[in-house]
């Protein structure tokens, strides 16, 4: 069997970790992306598209493409030809028609298609990226490469932000979007390119081929006799509507107390130097004690900070609030290693395809539902509901949802033929 240079795979994969949030941020979908269809259409609705196709394309494939992954015995192959192929490539033909086409209808029409292309491939690539990161990592050390990555990522990122700023004031016409999202395709290949250094061992697939149907016929079994992972997703479920709903802030915010654009601006380095601090923190926290405490961190959080929100608070109570929403946001971007370890590292494709498409349906669908209930009944109304969310996502995380690492059992070898242990 090949042996593994973890030492080498942990530097690869934080590369990775550090690239990816940098080279996102040249393609924001809450900032740039939506300023340059602002600039092509007057449709609100097409610049909604943009989130929601994200959504759509990165959350539901997963459990689709987790079928056939993990009969690969080794996905890097998978991993960085989809990349390049199909994230990558899309973002430089987007480039050439920002410098190229003039015609706005044009413009909207290649972009929509590429954006869908790269979150698609996203939506496919991500579960062959788990499975690689489950075995070419130690479970002690992944909390540390998620935190640092996304720490460095996350304050890197706030430099992009600048650094696309002035690309876009000293372009003419769209030749700065042009710039920006070249910029932001080198950083996705630089990133993409250090996984091709990562060793990989193969997995046993000699076992038999499943269709997709008996594949998905595996998930009850699964959910059924392991009530901490099930428990796990209805958590993970929770915070993420939770921290999908603080976009309302801002909105409250500036209808209710009159933020103005500076005020907001600050909001937004609250958020991240936050966001920053605490997935530092909590990848440190999560290799010493396991991701159980960090959702437990977030889940208080959030409650917290809806419970503030609840009660109409002043904008300088908001600061703090942006504050609290960036703990959380840092316990969701490192928590998200526990689905890992419900399983042996085979069977990470599967168990976080599981986890992302679950909370796929409620990520698109519940800000549109929050929007409805704050025009209807208030945004008071709206944190309340929030408040109780979060509340019972505390719950789960303290009665309900078991450490994997600390209660692994002798079960890995059953997970080879299908079979499904039961949760003691």
């Amino acid at each position: 069997m090949k042996r593994i240079n973890h030492k080498k795979n942990q530097l690869m994969f934080l590369i990775d970790a550090i690239g990816w949030p940098l080279g996102q941020s040249f393609l924001s979908p809450q900032t740039i992306l939506p300023m340059f269809i602002a600039r092509l259409t007057q449709s609100n609705v097409l610049i909604g598209m943009v989130g929601g196709i994200q959504s759509l394309g990165q959350l539901l494939p997963q459990l689709l493409a987790a079928s056939r992954i993990e009969r690969l015995p080794l996905k890097k192959r998978y991993v960085v030809w989809v990349g390049i192929l199909f994230e990558r490539l899309p973002i430089l033909v987007l480039v050439a028609a920002v410098f190229w086409l003039s015609d706005p209808v044009a413009l909207l029409i290649v972009f929509f298609l590429c954006w869908a292309i790269i979150n698609l491939a996203t939506g496919f690539n991500l579960p062959a990226f788990m499975g690689m990161y489950a075995k070419g990592v130690p479970t002690e050390k992944r909390g540390r490469i998620t935190g640092t990555g996304n720490f460095g990522g996350t304050l890197l990122a706030a430099g992009g932000a600048y650094a696309a700023r002035f690309m876009l004031e000293a372009g003419s016409g769209f030749r700065g979007y042009g710039w920006v999202f070249l910029t932001g395709f080198l950083v996705l290949l630089v990133s993409l390119f250090s996984l091709i250094f990562v060793d990989e061992s193969p997995d046993d697939t000699s076992g038999a081929r499943k269709s997709v149907r008996r594949y998905l016929e595996e998930i009850p079994a699964i959910l059924r006799n392991k009530p901490s992972f099930a428990s796990y997703i209805v958590m993970q479920i929770a915070l993420q509507v939770a921290f999908a709903c603080t976009a309302f802030i801002t909105g409250y915010a500036v209808r209710i107390l009159g933020a103005t654009e500076g005020t907001v601006a600050i909001f937004t380095a609250l958020l991240m130097v936050s966001t920053a601090a605490g997935s530092l923190l909590f990848g440190l926290m999560g290799d010493a004690r396991g991701y159980r405490t960090v959702f437990q961190l977030g889940a208080g959080a959030a409650m917290v900070l809806y419970v503030v929100m609840a009660f109409s608070p002043s904008i300088a109570v908001v600061y703090a609030g942006y504050l609290l929403a960036g703990i959380l946001m840092g316990a969701l971007m490192v928590g998200g290693n526990m689905s890992m370890e419900f399983c042996p590292p085979h069977r990470a494709v599967m168990y976080t395809a599981i986890v992302f498409t679950a909370i796929s349906p409620f990520r698109i669908l519940m800000p549109l539902l929050a929007g409805l209930i704050a025009d209807a009944l208030g945004f008071p109304v709206l944190f309340g509901a929030m408040a109780v969310l979060s509340a019972f996502a505390l719950f789960l995380a303290i009665f309900r949802v078991r450490d994997p690492r600390a209660t692994r059992l002798a079960e890995d070898a059953a997970f080879g033929d299908g079979h499904v242990t039961r949760e003691r």
